[in-house]
């Protein structure tokens, strides 16, 4: 039930109470959290529009930290599906996609190369509130050519793409802006349209073949 049937449904009987759908609670806690900061009990049950039952929700344990968690499952999840759709879109009879490792994986070229994805996570600095990305790549696929996704401020879209060898980091790596060291020993392409050019010709040199990505070696 979304907030729109919810709401006429309450109209509609003004003496019986309804409770409200978990799904609504949460999208109430994630705008709160989205405004204030951070969430408690008292700021709860202080905010005018945010209905009482989101106190049990916070009161079991539904930390801020929990909700952040679930919200930026979720654009990333349409970030990636945005992206699906792009290179679809730019090479329909081209390009195919599966998922390695929770990862995105394009073959090009009819199948004769592979190239995994990579989607930062975009965040500000807490003092002087600037721009970063959080890239995390697994361990097996670190040695790999890898198209890393930078997404814009409000993680509605794209600010660049970059095709990057060997990204020998650790577990989290925070770039700086598009003149960090790591993306600098990569290319940026102009468009999505140059993934097939671009990602070929640097896959090929580092000798990266699809049994490879699919193999984790």
């Amino acid at each position: 039930m979304d907030q729109r049937t919810f709401d006429r449904l309450q109209a509609a009987h003004p003496n019986k109470r309804l409770a409200t759908p978990e799904k609504v609670l949460l999208e109430k806690l994630r705008g709160l959290l989205a405004s204030v900061g951070k969430l408690s009990k008292s700021i709860v049950l202080e905010s005018p529009g945010v209905p009482d039952a989101a106190f049990e929700l916070v009161g079991h344990g539904l930390s801020s930290a929990q909700l952040r968690i679930s919200e930026q499952a979720s654009r990333r999840h349409h970030l990636q599906e945005m992206l699906i759709a792009q290179i679809d879109r730019l090479f329909p009879n081209q390009a195919r996609v599966r998922f390695v490792r929770n990862r995105s994986v394009f073959s090009l070229g009819d199948g004769a190369f592979a190239v995994p994805s990579t989607i930062c996570e975009f965040y500000r600095t807490r003092v002087q509130k600037t721009p970063r990305w959080a890239l995390r790549v697994p361990r097996t696929d670190r040695h790999l050519t890898t198209l890393l996704c930078l997404p814009n401020w409000n993680c509605r879209g794209f600010k660049a793409f970059y095709i990057v060898h060997g990204i020998e980091m650790g577990t989290r790596y925070n770039i700086t802006g598009e003149g960090d060291p790591l993306l600098q020993r990569g290319q940026r392409l102009n468009s999505l349209a140059d993934l097939c050019t671009v990602g070929q010709s640097l896959v090929q040199a580092a000798g990266q073949s699809a049994e490879s990505v699919r193999a984790g070696h």
